[in-house]
């Protein structure tokens, strides 16, 4: 069955590693939920292989905040692009990084997810192509 995440293409992991390296990247649940409630994040993006748990408890805290949400397939494939071991959630702090990854990652909910609050596709009036 074909997954419905994308993986991680070049622009992707590109962006990653330029936002990385500018140090606009919060790496992990606990850093990403920290993030989230300081309200530092502009993206965050979650593994789809993470475990339910761990989504979860980032995707609670996502419930009343205004900070879209994206997905990619792989925690190991997440992990590397900012130099680390397999990651289940980076929070991207630069409103510019999180411009540009908005644009080519997913919006939709893995297989077997449910989002915290039904629908945690892209903001309107984003440029997005929530189809991909």
């Amino acid at each position: 069955m074909e997954r419905s995440r994308p993986a991680l293409d070049e622009r992707v992991r590109g962006y990653l590693g330029l936002a990385h390296r500018a140090g606009t990247v919060n790496s992990g649940i606990e850093a990403v939920r920290q993030a989230v409630r300081d309200g530092e994040a502009r993206l965050v993006i979650l593994a789809g292989d993470a475990a339910p748990g761990q989504l979860q408890k980032v995707m609670g805290l996502l419930e009343h905040r205004d900070v879209p949400l994206r997905w990619v397939d792989r925690r190991e494939a997440l992990g590397s692009t900012v130099g680390r071991d397999a990651l289940s959630a980076v929070a991207i702090t630069s409103e510019s990084f999180a411009e540009q990854l908005l644009s080519c990652l997913s919006a939709r909910i893995p297989d077997g997810m449910e989002p915290a609050d039904g629908d945690r596709g892209p903001k309107e009036g984003s440029s997005t192509d929530a189809g991909r």
